[in-house]
């Protein structure tokens, strides 16, 4: 119930007070994921990349020149797959998996311009769905079972370029990395042990924004 409290907090002050600026924007992205195995056991874990997407509204308010503090709703996107070697044998996993987001956006402008920003936000994220594609022939009817939380929480930073459009009408461009926190546990049933899972992608958010001076 607090992080509902919080971002209704921060929508209201983002609409009421100050200058505001809503966006709207889509980003797409490059996933992965780092796995980590117990140092005992005999495997070998390769993570390979994916494609996803990031669609969301972001409201931002103006606390002084220089810095914003916000909040927003994001649907996102983020492919996952790896091959893992286990006592010789291989081993094939894909899967695509969804989330709502509620990021708490954080905005720092570098000069007087409002041209280049340096942005830290920490994001909630509430799991959806997870659709997975095995490899039937390594795995027959054995498929891993991919314990993942309702409610995670992941850390996103980089730059973002705002170039003037039309009077109050602005384009960003944000490249970023997105990284979540804590790991996560994957338990494998023919395995045994835990392999530990850290969720991060990198992309490129461009937003369209409007700049509201109440």
């Amino acid at each position: 119930m607090k992080y509902y409290i919080l971002v209704l907090s921060l929508f209201i002050s983002s609409i009421l007070v100050g200058q505001t600026q809503l966006e709207a924007f889509i980003s797409p992205t490059l996933t992965n994921d780092i796995y980590q195995t117990p140092t005992s056991q005999s495997s070998k874990v390769d993570s390979k990349y994916n494609f996803g997407f990031d669609v969301g509204l972001g409201f931002r308010n103006y606390f002084n020149k220089r810095m914003t503090l916000g909040c927003g709703i994001n649907y996102s996107k983020m492919g996952y797959g790896f091959d893992i070697e286990l006592n010789g044998i291989n081993r094939s996993y894909n899967l695509e998996r969804y989330f709502w987001e509620v990021p708490v956006l954080f905005d720092v402008f570098i000069g007087n311009k409002r041209k280049i920003a340096f942005n830290l936000n920490l994001i909630y994220q509430f799991f959806i769905k997870e659709n997975s594609n095995f490899d039937e022939y390594v795995y027959g009817t054995d498929s891993p079972t991919d314990i993942t939380r309702k409610l995670n929480l992941a850390i996103q930073s980089g730059f973002t370029y705002q170039l003037d459009i039309y009077k109050m009408f602005k384009i960003r461009l944000n490249p970023f990395i997105k990284m979540a926190l804590p790991s996560q546990q994957i338990d494998y049933t023919t395995s045994g042990y835990p392999v530990y899972r850290q969720d991060w992608s990198i992309g490129l958010k461009t937003s369209m924004v409007l700049d509201i001076i109440n």
